[in-house]
């Protein structure tokens, strides 16, 4: 046993970490709890202040006090116990005590149990008196067989009434030589002892002998005076192990949980409780029932439902509670947005142009708004991209207003738009083709392509140039016409974009004839004159002289009479610019006799 000075539970650390008020015990010296007693087959309810000398200090409101009554089987002489049940209020509890219960000292034991795991956070103990209320005697011991001839002869026995503790299904007699009579009744019966359960009754020399098999408790009354009481255990001289189990309530934040529920039986079988239907409550809470978990949002038991626990276990049953709020429409506007949602309310993104929610005072509101995806399109000799902001993050009380963050408080009926309007950038891409038209020639260059983000460009020609036979390429032309070129091949001009047609732009060849014929001829003499001609394979004709003809490009005749001729030459080629050489041939006889000055005569050779 403890002394008044020590401290049976030691919360110091538990009080330090938790504020709610509690009720701690010091024990008494054990001569404040000798004089405490209870009789065998008696209940009786202890104040633990006053009887037992149990002194309050602070204690944990949540935690159960468990009560046994540990004593003497007086059948079995083994330790055995029974639980003991509060009775209105924390200090008094009550204990029924069994009849076998041995005369002497019992121990009564405290426990300081967490309902959560069930562990004994703490413990203390009293030893009290157990007396005889049921004439039990000095009997101490277990019986297999009864003699019940403890006085002397003709003597009577010290008291009126006896308790016998036989195990069931032993046998007795009882002999009533010292009685006057010879009739045992039960009692409030007028049956006769000769058929109660099996009793039998045989008289020899003057003496009444009753015998027979213990089957149950049985009260036989002697001459209407004196009474035994039998009773019995479990057969084989033990008695049953009894077991204790507990149905705990937690208020799980509120107050005024349901006491304790216990039952104690020898069985192992799991007991039924009827879970309670006293409520708890709790100031801005909804009472829902019971659940085993503390974090269960809906009630597994509800006061009348049933409930199981192991034999020897415990089960702690939580109050469940729904919290009482104020609700708040509050309305979300997409604005020019593609899309928003309410984080952690919207499963998806929403696309109508508004939606409304019902929002518990207090919460925190977050809303995020979406942009559209890219789009892109086409036109002539162009692409295009419409890239938009990802999102606003914002929040405002008008459409595109001043930011009020990322997200807000609700406390009342509100509207809520995005802080900024969604922008887009569009970009576009061109295209630039150049074709080469030969315009007459061949082998004009393949396509120049190009791409830019702007308007115009500067492309640089292809540097293959086309081909035509008697023309000289000059260049191109955005007309097929064009006698002059505006572009040259191989250098760099700016285009706009979209397709451009260049034309090769070409200059017809000239046939260049050089040469000088002889001015002179003579009758009957052959003339010949062959010009240096800048083309192969030109046609001459010749006009002027009759006498004259071409072979190739060599002209060449023998005058028939004399004179002046103007020759015409003239030489063409398919695809150039024909080319003429004119000159005059002075055609004397064969001798010509011209008087000199002198009257003499000249002759000349020609």
């Amino acid at each position: 046993m403890f002394t008044k000075s020590m401290r049976l539970f030691m919360f110091a650390t538990l009080a330090i970490l938790m504020a709610s008020a509690c009720v701690m015990f010091y024990d008494a010296d054990e001569s404040d709890a000798a004089s405490v007693s209870i009789g065998n087959g008696q209940t009786k309810a202890f104040n633990l202040v006053n009887d037992l000398g149990w002194y309050e200090e602070p204690f944990y409101d949540d935690f159960e006090l468990q009560f046994t009554l540990y004593y003497t089987d007086v059948i079995t002489g083994k330790t055995n116990h029974v639980s003991g049940s509060p009775s209105g209020s924390w200090n008094t509890v009550t204990f029924t005590l069994p009849v076998q219960a041995k005369v002497g000292s019992a121990t009564l034991n405290l426990d300081v149990v967490n309902p959560e795991d069930g562990e004994i956070v703490d413990n203390v103990t009293k030893t009290i008196t157990v007396t005889d209320q049921n004439g039990q005697g000095t009997q101490s011991s277990p019986f297999t067989s009864i003699y019940y001839f403890a006085y002397s002869s003709n003597e009577a026995p010290s008291s009126s009434t006896m308790n016998i503790y036989v195990k069931e299904g032993g046998s007795f007699y009882v002999s009533e030589s010292f009685f006057s009579t010879t009739k045992m009744t039960a009692i409030g019966s007028s049956t006769s002892v000769t058929s109660l359960n099996g009793i039998t009754k045989t008289s020899s020399g003057g003496r009444d002998t009753y015998s027979g098999n213990i089957s149950g408790n049985v009260c036989i009354k002697f001459n209407t005076q004196y009474t035994l009481n039998f009773y019995t255990v479990a057969s084989g001289g033990s008695s049953a192990t009894s077991y204790t189990c507990y149905l705990y309530y937690n208020a799980n934040g509120g107050s005024g949980a349901p006491s304790t529920q216990s039952y104690t039986g020898t069985s192992t079988s799991s007991h039924s409780f009827t879970v309670s239907s006293s409520t708890p409550t709790r100031s801005g809470y909804t009472f829902l029932g019971w659940s085993t978990s503390s974090s269960a949002t809906s009630a597994t038991y509800t006061g009348g439902s049933s409930i199981s626990v192991s034999y020897n276990g415990s089960k702690t049953l939580y109050a469940v509670w729904q919290q009482n709020v104020t609700s708040y429409t509050v309305t979300i506007y997409k604005g020019n947005w593609e899309s928003f949602q309410v984080l952690g309310v919207d499963s998806g993104v929403v696309t109508a142009n508004s939606k409304s929610y019902s929002v518990e005072s207090g919460k925190r509101l977050d809303v995020d708004w979406y942009g559209k995806s890219d789009e892109t399109g086409t036109g002539t000799n162009y692409t295009y991209t419409v890239s938009y902001d990802s999102g606003c993050y914002n929040m405002a009380s008008s459409l595109y207003g001043s930011s009020l963050g990322d997200s807000v408080t609700v406390t009342k009926n509100a509207s809520y738009y995005p802080a900024q309007e969604m922008g887009s950038t569009t970009s576009y891409t061109y295209q630039y083709t150049i074709k080469y038209n030969a315009n007459g020639g061949s082998g004009a260059p393949s396509n120049t392509t190009a791409t830019a983000s702007t308007t115009s460009k500067s492309i640089t020609l292809s540097s293959t140039v086309p081909t035509r036979s008697g023309y000289t390429f000059l260049g191109w032309s955005t007309s097929s016409s064009a006698t002059s070129a505006s572009y040259q091949a191989g250098t760099a001009y700016s285009f706009n974009y979209g397709t451009t047609q260049l034309y090769a732009v070409w200059k017809q060849a000239t046939i260049t004839v050089t040469g000088t014929p002889d001015s002179y001829g003579v009758v009957g003499s052959a003339w010949s004159f062959k010009p240096t001609v800048s083309v192969s394979g030109c046609s001459v004709s010749v006009s002027g002289a009759n006498w004259l003809s071409a072979n190739g490009t060599n002209i060449s005749g023998t005058p028939t009479s004399p004179g002046t001729y103007n020759v015409t030459l003239t030489f063409a080629k398919s695809g150039y610019t024909s080319a003429t050489k004119t000159f005059s041939i002075t055609v004397l006889s064969a001798l010509d006799f011209t008087s000199s000055p002198t009257g003499g005569a000249i002759i000349y050779a020609v």
